[in-house]
């Protein structure tokens, strides 16, 4: 005889058993396979990651499909099926909108511009709601796993990069860092993005005159020439960089009080004054008593030039180094534009940089390099010839 509470217990059971056994029949598999990998659905779903998406400037992925697309079944066999692809979505927002479910659905697809199925869109919605569309379904032949997975980490990568690159033209050179960063996790084997953080940390630690922030420009050039070592802008940046981190240290204006001037003669070069290790070029200007003369009056007269006249040195030295400083920024603005591709920009930039400084060889060299980019083949060889003159001077 079963007892009362025996059979409790079994009815109990066998009610759970049947529940979720409608429950399996009645809801459609990828509903159980998705969940785990949280996807959003619908428009209600859309409105919700693209809230998460906006609040953090996260990437969203939009899916559009139909439950009759055979398309759409490959693209979830083949695909958003596959191990390596649900790895890298398991981080990204990801949102399954189909159309035929209902008017907001639809509205959806319109604000897309879906025009067929399935399409699958890559955006980052809080600075970029020109979603382009990644299809694996080529012409040519369909893309492997692999190749969509490597099509849809560089298209995000692209626009944290395309950030970080307007962040840095207005100076915001934390959010550059950041979003340039962020470009860097989504493809880290791709030499631009260190060498576009370089240009960043470059320019920032010119205007600071930070030589740590320099040292991290340097740290990325190099990478970037790990990963690819004929990368010839890099290469020019790098040894522009080098000059500013030993101006900084050694010939930097330093407006604090106390900064030392130091005249030296280079062996076999006569009269001209070669090295100033450092420079107060507002000393006099803030303390009447200050005696620009006084650190060098043992030296002999023939060594410090201008037929010993030690304050024409030093205001010619302090001219030198203020068109310097003036220069830098255009060159450093011009090899930005170079690196994208902005020749006309970047040829504006580097002619900038030799009317403040038309001694300055870098300057030249760069102008040719850009010349020989717009096909002005007799002027990349003057200014060549030029860069060349300065440089053994």
């Amino acid at each position: 005889m079963i007892r009362r509470s025996h059979f409790f217990n079994l009815f109990s059971a066998f009610s759970l058993f049947s529940v979720l056994f409608i429950v399996i029949l009645v809801c459609p598999k990828s509903l159980f396979a998705r969940n785990v990998e949280n996807w959003f659905y619908g428009a209600l779903g859309y409105e919700n990651a693209l809230s998460l998406s906006m609040k953090d400037d996260l990437p969203l992925i939009v899916y559009f499909k139909t439950d009759w697309c055979g398309w759409c079944k490959k693209m979830e066999k083949d695909y958003l099926g596959s191990n390596e692809l649900k790895r890298v979505l398991a981080n990204i927002l990801k949102v399954e909108i189909n159309p035929d479910n209902g008017k907001a659905e639809k509205s959806l697809e319109k604000r897309y511009g879906c025009t067929g199925y399935p399409s699958f869109y890559v955006s980052i919605p809080s600075f970029d709601m020109d979603a382009k569309q990644l299809h694996p379904f080529r012409k040519q032949g369909n893309w492997t796993t692999a190749e969509f997975v490597a099509a849809i980490k560089k298209k995000i990568s692209k626009l944290y990069s395309n950030k970080a690159y307007d962040s840095n033209e207005v100076n915001e050179y934390a959010e550059a860092n950041r979003y340039i960063d962020m470009a860097i996790d989504y493809n880290p084997d791709y030499h631009y993005l260190y060498y576009l953080k370089g240009s960043i940390n470059y320019r920032n630690g010119y205007d600071a005159k930070d030589i740590s922030i320099l040292k991290s420009a340097e740290k990325n050039y190099l990478k970037a020439l790990e990963i690819d070592p004929d990368h010839q802008v890099t290469k020019r940046e790098l040894k522009q960089l080098n000059e500013m981190i030993e101006f900084i240290s050694k010939d930097r204006v330093n407006n604090d009080a106390g900064s030392v001037l130091k005249v030296t003669k280079k062996e076999g070069t006569g009269n001209k004054v070669n090295e100033l290790v450092s420079l107060n070029a507002n000393k006099k200007e803030y303390d009447p008593s200050y005696n620009s003369t006084q650190e060098y009056d043992e030296m002999p007269p023939e060594n410090l030039g201008y037929n010993g006249s030690r304050d024409a040195v030093v205001r010619d030295k302090q001219e030198e180094l203020l068109a310097y400083e003036k220069a830098i920024p255009h060159l450093l603005q011009g090899f930005s534009y170079l690196g994208n591709g902005d020749y006309e920009k970047a040829k504006y930039e580097f002619e900038k940089a030799i009317e403040v400084k038309p001694n300055y060889a870098s300057a030249h060299n760069a102008l040719s390099d850009v010349c020989k980019k717009l096909g002005l083949d007799e002027n990349a060889k003057e200014e060549k010839e030029i860069a060349i003159q300065w440089a053994n001077q």
